[in-house]
């Protein structure tokens, strides 16, 4: 006997230690029998008051009680629930994340008691929901990007293609089917799958202007791309593709071929007139 009370104050001891919130629940009664000395601080009056879980759930649950009422409920009918995250309101009325994990102590097969373990996850959900909003963030950047951004395999497929290049694609006629940047001749011309090779190897390059022909309505239609290519990497130091973008510059290099053609005109015409002027000299 007195070996079974030194091995429980032992027990108590350890959970006090603990800097999780700790709450001994008879089962299946729900019956509160013990709570530790973090649970106190944490909790205050509300664990005081509190005989069961249910009482409990009211005072510090209020947003995610009968969720938790129904799990306590699955628990007694015999689904043994690992752990719940919800939301705790603490002494200082203050809102935070937890996660509860549950320690069954059974008798036989039958469980007399459960041990929930309940640990502070509030800085850990505002990570994952700053990463999360950070991953809705560059996928709608990714998708409604002014530039085109196509995500190559290393094989040279194209594994996803934003919105701006849909839209420049769904016009042309000549589109292939399981298109590869590898075997394209207009790629090869111009020396812009050797700066792809360079960027499979893991690094960063720009890519020069340069024209690329596709059939709209039966006819050649022009355009002229600039950009950068970077390699594709996640859990692997090794690139898993790589990533194209590309700035259609069709406008910018028809003003400057316009602005050259005027230039020439005024040479031409400057000539003209200089050749006029010697000849009436004469």
């Amino acid at each position: 006997m007195e070996h079974s009370i030194d091995k429980n104050f032992r027990i108590k001891e350890l959970i006090d230690n603990l800097p999780d919130i700790v709450i001994s629940v008879d089962y299946p009664s729900g019956i509160i029998q013990y709570a530790n000395v973090n649970a106190i601080e944490r909790l205050g009056f509300s664990i005081k008051r509190a005989k069961t879980l249910r009482d409990l759930s009211y005072f510090v649950i209020p947003k995610y009680r009968r969720k938790y009422l129904q799990h306590w409920r699955d628990i007694k009918d015999g689904i043994l629930i690992p752990s719940l995250v919800f939301e705790v309101k603490t002494i200082d009325c203050r809102i935070i994340w937890v996660e509860q994990k549950n320690i069954y102590i059974k008798q036989g097969d039958t469980v007399i008691r459960i041990h929930a373990v309940i640990r502070d996850i509030t800085e850990r959900k505002r990570l994952e929901e700053e990463m999360l909003q950070a991953f809705y963030f560059s996928e709608n950047l990714f998708l409604h990007s002014p530039y085109i951004i196509l995500l190559y395999d290393n094989e040279g497929y194209i594994k996803r293609q934003n919105m701006t290049f849909r839209a420049i694609a769904e016009h042309v006629d000549n589109m292939i089917p399981n298109y590869n940047v590898w075997k394209d001749k207009q790629i090869q011309k111009y020396g812009i799958d050797l700066i792809f090779k360079e960027v499979v190897r893991g690094r960063i390059m720009d890519i020069p202007r340069f024209p690329y022909t596709v059939k709209i309505k039966g006819e050649d239609v022009t355009f002229y791309f600039a950009g950068k290519a970077f390699p594709y990497m996640r859990s692997s130091r090794e690139p898993e593709g790589f990533v194209v973008m590309l700035e259609d510059v069709s406008a910018r290099q028809k003003r400057e071929e316009e602005t050259l053609e005027t230039k020439r005109l005024e040479s031409v015409g400057r000539l003209a007139r200089g050749i006029a002027h010697e000849f009436n000299n004469i």
